[in-house]
């Protein structure tokens, strides 16, 4: 007699393929992970003497703000007046003085 209270039907289950170990481990077994996908830089800044490239374009355009049109935007901090040039940076300082844990583990 089945108690499981959700029906399975047509589940078929394999047996985890067996994995080869070796020992003892070597410094390969702890190299970082080749990455075979990296992304370009494809966006580059275009102002005299500037050699910034960034992979957005939407990176590119906060740099060319802040770097090179003065048009620097401050979020501030109510609690201490600390000054953030993106929003969620301020979110994550401002759960400082809170105490906010959104996260359980």
């Amino acid at each position: 007699m089945n108690t499981d209270p959700t029906p399975q039907q047509n589940v078929t289950l394999f047996p985890a393929p067996a994995q080869e170990t070796r020992y003892p481990l070597s410094d390969e077994d702890f190299s970082a992970p080749q990455n075979d996908y990296i992304e370009e830089k494809r966006f580059n800044c275009e102002y005299p003497g500037c050699s910034k490239s960034y992979t957005r374009n939407s990176r590119l355009r906060f740099h060319q703000r802040n770097a090179h049109l003065n048009q620097t935007c401050y979020y501030i901090c109510s609690f201490c007046g600390l000054k953030f040039l993106e929003k969620g940076n301020l979110k994550v300082h401002i759960r400082k003085h809170t105490g906010e844990r959104p996260y359980s583990c």
